[in-house]
């Protein structure tokens, strides 16, 4: 929570609120007596292949990480495998998370798990 803070519903939609700390402030202590909101910066409808990557990013820095089952995506399949085997991942029983040292190199997995965006822009 926090001006620019970004949330994901699990399914298809992102969304954020306003990065301006005064847009920010100005929502949560409105002057005409209103009540307090979290101000809107934006929502984004994303694809399918972007959603799945993102519940897999955002799962995967949580300390339970993901279910490997659910990590079954031939597109992933290189970024994970190098994920583990530069030690940016670990199975912890049938769940892949990122290790200690992953959480300081998160990203450099993470790229390797989205979708071609050049795919997208197409």
């Amino acid at each position: 929570v926090g001006p620019g803070a970004h949330a994901f519903d699990g399914a298809l939609e992102r969304r954020w609120n306003a990065a301006r700390l005064d847009a920010y402030l100005a929502a949560l202590l409105p002057q005409d007596g209103s009540g307090a909101v979290l101000p809107p910066g934006g929502t984004e409808t994303l694809d399918e292949a972007t959603a799945r990557a993102e519940r897999i990013i955002l799962g995967l820095r949580l300390t339970r990480g993901v279910d490997v089952e659910f990590l079954e995506d031939p597109l992933m399949a290189a970024g994970l495998r190098w994920g583990v085997e530069a030690e940016i991942l670990e199975h912890e029983g049938s769940r892949l998370r990122l290790s200690e040292r992953g959480r300081m190199l998160s990203n450099e997995v993470f790229l390797r798990l989205l979708p071609d965006q050049s795919a997208l822009a197409a």
